[in-house]
């Protein structure tokens, strides 16, 4: 697309012949001159990118202006030109990857992940609790990109390593089962009854009648 402008450093000696570069005052004008040529050559260069969004740097603040779309210069160059050819492109660029990184642009973590469930006509969104930056943006950016056949479910996570430390203690034992009869009886044989006794107090029961005169 800038295959016009030159790719490598200025160097005007090539252009001359080599006795002219032996002179030490020309020498040193070639050099300034050449470097002067470099920086207007790496100007141009830098200003025919910012007019395509694939090498765009300075400008993509524009591109999104001009598009209606948030300005997040926190964003990588990169997600923030995706967005822009989303957008200019329409629907039909919009996949997982670029869900996943468009999501993760309001989570603080960067760890969402986005499920396809195509049976359902839906995407599922996971992400740890509490890490959403702005739900009114988040919605925002996926109704913005998401076909308009597509739904979406936001889904919280949490995630931790936990360690389990057990201990036991282990005894053999044996269990044995007895069975009763269903049967049994009770039954008392006739037998002598031993009585032992023993007199521990006697006394002796005496009346005596009177008279009050």
């Amino acid at each position: 697309m800038n295959s016009f402008i030159r790719k490598g450093k200025v160097d005007l000696s090539k252009y001359l012949p080599e006795y002219l570069v032996k002179d030490s005052i020309f020498s040193a004008m070639l050099k300034a001159e050449s470097q002067g040529h470099e920086l207007q050559r790496a100007d141009m260069e830098k200003l025919l990118e910012q007019f395509f969004v694939e090498t765009a740097t300075d400008a993509l603040e524009n591109w999104e202006t001009f598009l209606g779309i948030d300005v997040n210069k926190n964003l990588r160059n990169e997600d923030r030109r995706n967005r822009i050819l989303a957008k200019i492109k329409g629907t039909q660029t919009v996949t997982i990857n670029f869900m996943t990184r468009l999501v993760n642009t309001y989570i603080a973590d960067g760890k969402a992940e986005v499920a396809d469930l195509p049976k359902d006509y839906a995407i599922k969104i996971y992400y740890h609790g509490g890490q959403v930056t702005d739900y009114g943006k988040l919605h925002h950016a996926i109704k913005t990109y998401i076909p308009a056949h597509i739904g979406y479910k936001l889904s919280t996570i949490t995630r931790v390593k936990r360690q389990l430390h057990c201990s036991a203690r282990i005894r053999e034992h044996n269990v044995i089962k007895i069975k009763t009869r269903t049967d049994a009886s009770t039954s008392v044989q006739p037998g002598t009854l031993h009585v032992k006794m023993k007199i521990i107090h006697s006394y002796s029961q005496i009346k005596i009648r009177g008279g009050i005169n």
